[in-house]
């Protein structure tokens, strides 16, 4: 979602280090910090990057040599294994200032849990009643939202604030289901529920009372973040049956530019109100995009035809995932785009290195 960038071989100046197949590599200076990082280990296939907090900490999965999907830690150049509940697979959704994280989990029994991992030590945040909970965001006070099903005979799914060791149900718009999917520090929360059309509507609650934000003209919307202010960003469609990027301020919902194609959406927005998301381009490719100040840019790719921005820090570093491989290879590392809030400008790409890091 930035502007497209030319595949050209490069090298890495970091010591020994070689790196082929980069993009947006212009001339370069041995002072230059890179811009863009790939994340993932040697030999990963497929990771995701899906948050970052201020300290630089980023949060998301990898998969791993034998197979397994599994919550990860990146920091200082590496990546840490989270561990699990007791199954398989977990995965991180998102990381506050004091390095703890939300996430899910899979357990012994089979089952997925929300969890909480701090110093450490991963913790099961437990259910609405039913076998299954997931945690989509965490806020500085260490509370937690996501979805559970609320009883074991259904997977019927309620949003859920999870703080000082107890879960909340929040409820929904009318309908049966609901999910959260962020928190900011006042504890005002957005994400999903159904009404009692059946429609999905992007949903703020406040003090445990859901407000329905509408939708830009068609039946369903979808909120995921929101910052310190209130403002508040995720995708909605439309009246031609096209799905658009939304910032939703003052009481209204207003669209966001594309980068050319017709379908976009909006994943993230830190607190200066810089957003991040995705768009399609007017070739047909999905691009990892920022918005400042109602003007959208594009911040390629890896080398494929994909990429999403998922989380935005105060700093304006970008994470998320990309495509290493054109023509719909399906190989995404976790990515991160240091700086992107400053060099977004398609003119300052051009005239600076952007050479990955690959194996970090």
């Amino acid at each position: 979602m930035r502007p497209v960038l030319r595949q050209v071989s490069a090298f890495c100046l970091l010591a020994v280090a070689v790196v082929c197949g980069m993009r947006h590599v212009a001339v370069a200076s041995p002072a230059v910090v890179p811009r863009m990082v790939d994340l993932a280990a040697p030999g990963t296939a497929f990771s995701r990057a899906n948050g970052i907090n201020d300290s630089g900490q980023i949060v998301g999965f990898s998969d791993l040599p034998n197979g397994q999907r599994r919550a990860v830690r990146w920091q200082d150049g590496v990546m840490v294994d989270l561990g699990t509940l007791g199954g398989g697979a977990s995965e991180a959704a998102a990381i506050n200032m004091s390095g703890q994280i939300a996430g899910t989990s899979g357990t012994a029994d089979g089952a997925s849990r929300a969890f909480r991992w701090d110093a450490g030590v991963m913790t099961d945040l437990g259910t609405l009643g039913g076998t299954y909970s997931e945690a989509y965001a965490i806020n500085d006070s260490g509370q937690v939202v996501g979805r559970s099903n609320y009883d074991t005979a259904s997977f019927d799914y309620h949003a859920f604030l999870w703080s000082a060791g107890v879960m909340t149900d929040l409820g929904t718009l009318g309908g049966t289901y609901s999910a959260a999917f962020a928190i900011n520090d006042n504890g005002q929360i957005v994400g999903e529920s159904s009404t009692a059309t059946g429609a999905v509507h992007a949903t703020l609650w406040v003090n445990g009372t859901p407000t329905d934000l509408g939708t830009l003209g068609g039946e369903n919307s979808y909120a995921q973040s929101i910052n310190a202010s209130g403002q508040i960003v995720g995708w909605s469609w439309t009246g031609t049956s096209a799905v658009s990027a939304f910032i939703w301020e003052n009481g209204q919902m207003r669209a966001l530019e594309a980068l050319g194609g017709i379908n976009s959406g909006a994943a993230a927005i830190n607190d200066s109100g810089q957003i991040v998301g995705w768009s399609n381009t007017a070739a047909f490719e999905v691009h990892a995009t920022i918005w400042q100040a109602d003007k959208i840019d594009d911040l390629g790719t890896l080398g494929g035809d994909s990429s999403y921005a998922r989380a935005i820090n105060h700093a304006g570093d970008v994470v998320g995932d990309s495509e290493t491989a054109p023509a719909g290879s399906l190989t995404f590392h976790a990515t991160l785009w240091k700086d992107a809030a400053r060099w977004s400008d398609p003119q300052s790409w051009e005239t600076r290195a952007f050479l990955p890091i690959i194996g970090r």
